[in-house]
């Protein structure tokens, strides 16, 4: 079943690179109201760790939210534990309590990084097992936001990429690396999925309409590591990538992160809604758009079959 769309709808981290693609999305179906630091003057600009911005929000005329405020880096969030908690987690339940003080529908952004990674691929009921603080902070926030909310969807999503204006570390890397020219390692390890934002985003609007109540997983089923991505880059653009290499066991980093978090989108299918698009149909569409007036520069050519 679905419902009349939200005439206003409050997106959090408006500015983020999900936001910006949810932000954009909703514009043509509603009214939406950007909340965050870099919001524009007839948004509600602020901080979630204040307490004034909190106010902001509890005044203002909205009827159903997104929350994709978050710090997503997992070192950040072991950096500095506790920003990320009160922004991962205590924001989170109190946009919960503002949502059912209202009775207004909840979108809550969440990650694959709330699993280990060694069983996949994981359905919405799967248990949560994080390897990291990162994790940890967001499946606490799945938590607060269902006990709190119950007009909720927590919706999983993994790797993501996206358009300008909004920063994409994952687009941006993947691009250095295949364009390098110098030898580079990459790991080719870890796996990942990435997903376009305006594919999540469309997952968002659908779940707007559609009021689902529980857990939903959003995810191209495209598997990559950072080597298989960064090439992946470089064929669709025509470059050369000789120069990268493997680099075969667990990357050398200070956090750990999860092997294989492969989310399952049968729920996404039964309910209904669109299924994100592999990486490899949808990487040729963004890099078309970011060269196709010169961009920052270099060849593009689409892949060939």
């Amino acid at each position: 079943m679905e419902y009349d769309f939200p005439c206003c709808v409050l997106v959090t981290g408006a500015t983020g690179l999900l936001g910006t693609a949810v932000m954009e999305k909703l514009a043509g179906l509603t009214h939406p109201i950007p909340v965050s630091r870099g919001a524009p003057p007839d948004g509600l600009r602020g901080d979630l760790l204040e307490v004034e911005t909190w106010e902001r929000i509890r005044a203002a005329d909205w009827d159903a939210a997104v929350h994709c405020a978050a710090i997503r880096s997992p070192e950040r969030c072991e950096e500095n534990r506790d920003v990320a908690y009160r922004l991962n987690v205590e924001a989170a339940a109190r946009m919960a309590e503002c949502a059912a003080a209202r009775n207004a529908w909840m979108v809550h952004i969440s990650t694959d990084y709330v699993f280990d990674g060694e069983r996949p691929p994981y359905g919405e009921e799967d248990a949560t097992a994080p390897v990291n603080f990162y994790g940890e902070t967001k499946r606490e926030a799945e938590q607060e936001v269902l006990s709190r909310c119950r007009t909720a969807t927590v919706l999983r999503i993994p790797a993501l990429y996206g358009d300008p204006p909004a920063p994409s570390p994952l687009l941006e890397e993947g691009m250095a690396a295949a364009s390098a020219g110098t030898e580079c390692f990459l790991d080719d390890t870890i796996v990942r999925y990435p997903t376009h934002t305006g594919d999540v985003a469309d997952v968002v609007a659908f779940l707007l309409r559609r009021r689902f109540a529980g857990f939903v997983h959003a995810s191209a089923q495209r598997a990559a590591t950072r080597y298989e991505w960064a090439r992946l880059i470089g064929e669709i653009m025509g470059w050369n990538t000789s120069h990268l290499r493997r680099s075969i066991g667990r990357p050398d980093r200070l956090v750990p992160r999860p092997r294989d978090t492969h989310l399952k989108v049968d729920r996404l299918r039964q309910l209904g809604g669109p299924v994100p698009r592999d990486c490899n149909e949808r990487l040729i569409e963004t890099l078309g758009k970011r060269f196709a007036d010169g961009g920052t520069g270099g060849p593009f050519r689409k892949r060939r079959p």
